[in-house]
């Protein structure tokens, strides 16, 4: 009978226990006064740094991606990025029920190996959801991050 109460405790026990994952992102939802709304159910952002190494000197392509995860009431999204002066919108697929995943690469350059950047960098981008003639805008910034 011990056995048993003390396997049953082992079993309970055993059960209620879990694992927390640092990689989920607390859902968070933003909404404009009108009630346009955005929910993001996650967002990263990824940096590549790949080598060339064809011609005399070594060549470096920089690459940074900004992944966004979510649901909306909108009727659509774009999502804004500024370089060098220079604005781009890359539209935003939805779902029948407005669910979305998109990758956005948002930076790409190229420099000589003994030139890469040693200062911190950071990007940021601006996702903007329309419903209707309402707007609504989300910034979105990276961590700094050094190359080198």
């Amino acid at each position: 009978m011990k056995i048993t109460i003390l396997f049953a405790c082992f079993v309970i026990i055993l059960a209620s226990c879990s694992k927390s994952d640092d990689n989920v992102y607390p859902e968070k939802t933003y909404t404009s006064t009108s009630g346009t709304a955005i929910t993001v159910l996650g967002h990263q952002w990824a940096t590549g740094i790949g080598y060339d190494y064809s011609g005399p000197a070594i060549i470096c392509n920089l690459s940074t991606a900004f992944v966004l995860k979510g649901k909306t009431n909108g009727d659509s999204i774009n999502i804004k990025t500024t370089r060098n002066g220079e604005t781009k919108y890359k539209s935003v697929d939805l779902d029948v029920n407005k669910y979305f995943a998109q990758s956005t690469v948002i930076a790409d350059s190229s420099f000589m190996q003994i030139n890469i950047p040693t200062e911190l960098l950071s990007w940021a981008v601006e996702v903007v959801v329309y419903k209707g003639s309402d707007s609504l805008k989300v910034p979105f910034k990276s961590e700094e991050i050094r190359l080198r």
